[in-house]
């Protein structure tokens, strides 16, 4: 859980700049992530299907935009 979503960034870019010279391990991990996507058991999407529903999203009115409140740290 992040403070404010300065913090998440912070985070991930961290994470990206630890693994920047691991080539062979970022593609095990991109290779793991498309196996376990194929291997998912929820039913598959047709194109048709998703391209409605996202035109009904668009069409759709937006949510009120998320307020970040700055909490102090304990």
């Amino acid at each position: 859980m992040f403070l404010d979503p300065s913090e998440a960034v912070f985070v991930i870019l961290g994470e990206h700049e630890e693994l920047e010279p691991h080539a062979d391990l970022r593609q095990e991990l991109l290779k793991r992530s498309i196996d376990a996507a194929i291997a998912d058991p929820r039913p598959r999407v047709s194109s048709e299907e998703m391209t409605a529903e996202l035109r009904d999203r668009l069409k759709a009115p937006l949510p009120e935009p998320a307020k970040w409140e700055k909490w102090s740290r304990r």
